[in-house]
């Protein structure tokens, strides 16, 4: 990075941490400046259009805020961030009956292993029809059907298409359903009009199950494995997770979690009731007297001369730029 670009990432630095908090990082008329040119740069709207997006997820994340002492301790960097990605993505944080985003709070080891130091931050994760939503606002697919769960009984059949060699598959729900999962799948179009099944099987469930309960070491398998009828898997979980690994082989979606972080795991179902999803290491706890207060990281910036924050021109650098 070079000497200028090293004092400009302190002198953003300084200013999104004087605010004092994360409830005031995204209230701040600079950074919100920032953000909507950004939002409307990148999507080719017009400024009004970018600035109404940024005013109702304003709101949205200021309602997460509030509700959480957990969010309420993260950096302020961190909050930057995480709106900043929600933006990029053009999803939002209402977190209603099918949220697209959880936003997360843990910490992060920004020291080593044998000398930790923990900070509190907070991620913004899209949920499976997060995940879906960006992939089609960005342009990785052109569509994504709704998952369907395949019950025995029901007519299930793949093959292939005579004229494009692609296989399709078939599907009709059984005169009388049945409550016993065989499988799932989920019908996607790319962006050059190919259109691609993904199914999924038992097989395809029980290995799901066994990667969750490696991560969870030891303490098993996501319960939602065998929370639904007759200890199947629940049907909801397993809609998101064929739409999760229904996007593997495509671009991921960059949403800026970075190495370290440790999600915690009981505050983020506080938050988000709906949160579902295994990939993060389960939650281990690190003792409060291990962990900075958020100013703490950046106090030499932070008490810079008040009337030098106040001439700032805001504008990110690309190693802390949530657009990038």
């Amino acid at each position: 990075m070079s000497e200028q670009n090293e004092k400009a990432m302190v002198t953003v630095k300084a200013h999104i941490n004087q605010l004092g908090s994360a409830a005031k990082v995204i209230a701040d008329p600079l950074l919100g400046q920032q953000l909507v040119t950004k939002f409307a740069e990148m999507y080719e709207v017009a400024l009004p259009e970018a600035q109404r997006f940024y005013n109702r997820e304003k709101d949205n994340f200021g309602k997460l805020i509030s509700q959480s002492a957990a969010l309420q301790a993260c950096t302020p960097m961190s909050a930057y961030l995480a709106f900043g990605t929600v933006m990029k993505l053009k999803l939002s944080f209402d977190n209603g009956r099918q949220p697209l985003v959880y936003l997360i709070p843990g910490n992060r080891n920004i020291g080593t292993q044998e000398k930790p130091k923990w900070i509190q931050e907070m991620v913004a994760q899209p949920s499976p029809e997060g995940e879906k939503e960006a992939r089609l606002s960005t342009g990785i697919l052109k569509k994504v059907g709704h998952p369907i769960i395949v019950h025995k009984g029901d007519l299930f059949k793949k093959k292939l298409d005579d004229n494009t060699g692609q296989m399709i598959v078939q599907w009709e729900e059984a005169d009388v359903p049945s409550t016993v999962i065989v499988g799932s799948f989920i019908r996607i179009v790319e962006p050059d009009g190919t259109v691609v099944f993904k199914t999924f099987n038992l097989t395809d469930i029980e290995r799901w199950k066994a990667a969750s309960a490696k991560k969870n070491k030891g303490k098993g398998a996501n319960a939602l494995y065998t929370s639904g009828i007759d200890n199947q898997i629940d049907e909801s979980f397993l809609k998101g997770k064929t739409l999760l690994h229904s996007f593997k082989g495509y671009k991921q979606v960059d949403f800026g979690v970075g190495e370290g972080f440790v999600p915690d795991v009981e505050e983020t179902k506080k938050i988000n009731p709906n949160y579902t999803d295994d990939d993060f290491t389960p939650f281990e706890a690190v003792p409060a007297a291990q962990i900075d207060k958020p100013q703490d990281d950046f106090t030499q910036a932070v008490n810079e001369p008040e009337a030098e924050r106040e001439s700032i021109t805001i504008q990110v650098p690309d190693d802390d730029d949530p657009f990038k």
